[in-house]
Parts: C-alpha cells; sequence; structure tokens
C-alpha cells in the first residue's frame, strides 16, 4: 500500500507571487534549451546545472558525468532528465545523500530542485515519508514529476532559486549555496574520529611554556590528518587517449587512434603522440579521459559514430594490462556532408550485455580540399582572377596592334602615352580633392 503525501500548509514566500519587474543584472539567469543552442551556451547551460544540483563547493571533475553530458549534447535527453541522472549519481549520493538525515536532505532537495526554501516542517516531514517509503530514486521522480517543478521549469529549464531578490527591498534572500553540505550531527561524527583535534580548547590547560609547542604540534597534527582525508586514490582502471586530426577533407580518408592503456604507460604513449605530431599530423588533437570504468580482461566493443562522417566498422577487443591497447580507425567524410563542425562519439560497450562503459564527444573541421590544404571555393576564387587578369592583358594586346595597324603609331608609343596619362590623372586626383557643394 502507497502512503498517500501528508499535507501541508503553503507559507508567504516572495516565489508565490507573480513578478513584474524588468529583468537585469540582479535576476538570476535562465538556462534553457527551448531554442537552439551553440556549442558554447550548450557548455554554460551544464556548468548551470552542476552548480545548481552540487553547489559551487562541489564542482570537482570527479563529480563529472561525463555520459549524461554526451546524452544532453546529441539531444538523446532533456535538461530534467539530465537534472535526474545528477540527482541519482554516486557523486551526490556519497556527498549529499549519505552525510545528512532524511529531514535536511529534504530541505537541501527542495532548494536546489524546486528553487525555495520549505515551507514549514510539516513539509519536511512529509517529504521525508515519501523518501523512506520510496527510497532516494523515488523520491527524486517525485520532485521532477510534481506540478510545481513542471510549471516552474519543465523539460528544457534548468533550476534555480525563484525570486531571491525583490524591487526596492534593501536585501533579499540568502543563496541556497549557503548551506552546509552537512549538519551538525555529522560534524560530531568526524570529531570522534579526530578530524577537529586542532580546537583551541584542547591546548589551553599547558602551562604557559609549553602553549607554542602545543599550538605546533596540534596544527601539524591536524594538517596530517587533514592531508589523509583529502587525498585521492590512484585510478586503478584504464585511461583512454583519442588522437584524431582537427581538420577532415572531403574526398581524402584519414585515421582515428583510440588508446586505452593504465597509468603506468602514460610515458608511452605521450612520446606516440608527439612522433605522430612531428612526423605527419601536425594538428593532431587528443581527448583525454584521466580514469574509466575499464579493467584489464574485459571484452568491449569500441565504435565511433557521427551521422555526417563515415568510420570504419567497430572492434571486438580483449583488454590487456601488459601494454597499450591500440585500435585504428578509418574516417572519410560523407559526401553530402556540410562544411564545418561535425560532432562525433566515441563508444565503449560491453560485448555481451551491451552496457556502455564510456562514451567521449569529439569534433571535426570539414573542409572541401582540392590539394594539399587548398580549398575548392578558394582554387576557385583564384582561378577566376588568374583568367581576369589574362583577359585584360590580351584585350590590350589586341588593342595596341589595331592602334599601330590602323594608325601606324608604334605600340611602344602608344604604351608610353597611355602610361603618362594615367600618371597626370592620379596626381591630379591627389593634388586637387573633390569639392563638395556647401563648402
Amino acid at each position: 500500500m502507497v502512503i498517500p503525501l501528508l499535507s501541508y500548509s503553503f507559507s508567504t514566500q516572495n516565489q508565490r507571487v507573480d513578478g513584474y519587474e524588468v529583468p537585469g543584472d540582479e535576476q538570476p539567469r535562465i538556462y534553457t534549451t527551448q531554442y537552439l543552442l551553440s556549442e558554447l551556451e550548450l557548455d554554460e547551460l551544464i556548468k548551470a546545472a552542476y552548480r545548481q544540483i552540487f553547489n559551487e563547493q562541489q564542482l570537482l571533475l570527479s563529480n563529472r558525468q561525463i555520459c549524461l553530458e554526451s546524452q544532453l549534447r546529441f539531444g538523446q535527453i532533456t535538461v530534467r532528465e539530465f537534472v535526474r541522472g545528477l540527482l541519482l549519481s554516486d557523486s551526490f549520493r556519497r556527498r549529499n545523500y549519505e552525510p545528512n538525515n532524511n529531514y535536511r536532505f529534504v530541505q537541501m532537495c527542495i532548494q536546489r530542485v524546486w528553487g525555495r526554501e520549505v515551507y514549514d516542517n510539516r513539509e519536511k516531514l512529509a517529504w521525508s515519508i515519501v523518501l523512506a517509503t520510496k527510497g532516494l530514486q523515488g523520491f527524486v521522480d517525485a520532485l521532477l514529476s510534481s506540478e510545481e517543478y513542471l510549471k516552474n521549469f519543465g523539460d528544457d529549464t534548468v533550476p534555480y532559486q525563484r525570486r531571491r531578490i525583490l524591487p526596492l527591498q534593501i536585501q533579499g534572500d540568502l543563496p541556497f549555496a549557503r548551506m552546509p553540505r552537512y549538519g551538525a550531527d555529522y560534524r560530531y561524527k568526524l570529531e570522534e574520529l579526530g578530524y577537529f583535534s586542532h580546537q583551541a580548547g584542547e591546548y589551553w590547560g599547558y602551562s604557559r611554556e609549553n602553549k607554542i609547542q602545543a599550538i605546533l604540534r596540534s596544527i601539524f597534527q591536524n594538517f596530517e590528518i587533514e592531508r589523509r582525508a583529502v587525498e585521492l586514490p590512484q585510478p586503478t582502471g584504464f585511461q583512454i587517449s583519442l588522437l584524431h586530426p582537427r581538420r577532415l577533407a572531403k574526398g581524402h580518408s584519414t585515421t582515428v587512434t583510440v588508446q586505452i592503456y593504465l597509468p603506468n604507460q602514460r610515458a608511452d604513449v605521450f612520446m606516440r603522440i608527439e612522433a605522430l605530431r612531428q612526423r605527419s599530423i601536425p594538428e593532431l588533437v587528443e581527448n583525454y579521459s584521466y580514469s574509466s570504468s575499464l579493467i584489464p580482461g574485459m571484452t568491449v566493443i569500441i565504435k565511433l559514430f557521427s551521422p555526417a562522417i563515415n568510420f570504419s566498422d567497430e572492434v571486438l577487443k580483449e583488454l590487456q594490462g601488459e601494454y597499450v591497447n591500440r585500435i585504428t580507425f578509418t574516417v572519410e567524410p560523407d559526401k553530402e556532408c556540410a562544411l564545418g563542425r561535425q560532432e562525433a562519439v566515441l563508444s565503449i560497450r560491453d560485448s555481451e550485455t551491451n552496457k556502455e562503459y564510456e562514451s567521449i564527444p569529439f569534433s571535426f573541421i570539414v573542409d572541401d580540399f582540392a590539394f594539399d590544404h587548398v580549398s575548392k571555393p578558394t582554387l576557385s576564387l583564384v582561378s577566376s582572377g588568374v583568367t581576369g587578369i589574362g583577359s585584360l592583358a590580351l584585350f590590350t594586346l589586341t588593342f595596341l596592334q589595331k592602334v599601330d595597324a590602323t594608325l601606324g603609331i608604334p605600340v611602344g608609343t602608344v604604351t608610353t602615352a597611355l602610361a603618362l596619362l594615367c600618371g597626370f590623372r592620379t596626381t591630379f586626383l591627389y593634388q586637387n580633392p573633390v569639392k563638395t557643394e556647401g563648402k
């Protein structure tokens, strides 16, 4: 039996009143995909989503969800589904859900997802029951499927703090980002583990002579504890390097190299990249993944895909840890491929379950070269210019020959006269500027 949502009363908040103020710098910037976005604008939208869900204090590289970003860029998911993926990610669970009790976690999610503060403790209790009965996924689905979320943000808009600043008010509401990611109860647990042993009350009982030594000892002990706390584990899985040329030419094929290797093999991979750049591909670009979920012994399918570019067939590969796993693909733009930037994606999935492990987006710039980096439009302009100059020269020679045959004046004399006439005319124009009326 599903427990219905506990009823709660609404309190007076700014967001419940329609605003008629003129948008300005004080109003929140709205990020939406209702209109066609450029690559830079889409990057800003993704950053805004991370900033809203994780807050400024948690904008870490380890919190990035590369697969979700790739799906959003290619239009496979909406902004609402992207926000759902961030809320259900392992990073959000570890950094926000696990350190808090249900009441505080509900308050944080309402702030970040609905863009407002909770009405009262009864609302906290109501949604805490949903979290306890349906779990984290059911709670997140309930928030994102609610009438309040769909009415204010819909499928295409990144959530934001609604009506934080009002006109003619000296001070607005405080940003939700000021709320710490864990409360006092979790801090007490950290104190029991020794994270805050540097507090002053622990060493003021020492004699005057030993105060300085006690302070220094406590500082160094705390530094060692904090250093151990923030040390990140070294990656044990494979790293991925995708090497491709910056530009492609229609009608010409080239290669793209995928290298999957362990962290201690990075030097060999870097030497190969530099050798390729110096030898044949100076505009070589590397898309680099620091860590992945791949481990030695896996059998995966590696595929490159783009709607406007042709790649060679996908490759079935068993990953080895003794050496660098290198896979080379042939790439050639399609005949109907439009010129300019074209997006592509590297996909690595399990050979049996078809589960996607990695999805790395990258891009090419497609040109239409005639030969040796000379594009066909440029060659056409040069050819037209040369043809025009040749036609003018031929016309001039023919005219001089007619003058010589008709009037008996030598070609050299006519050429000299024309040159003097052009010279005098140019001098006259520079020495006597054109006068306008009224001056």
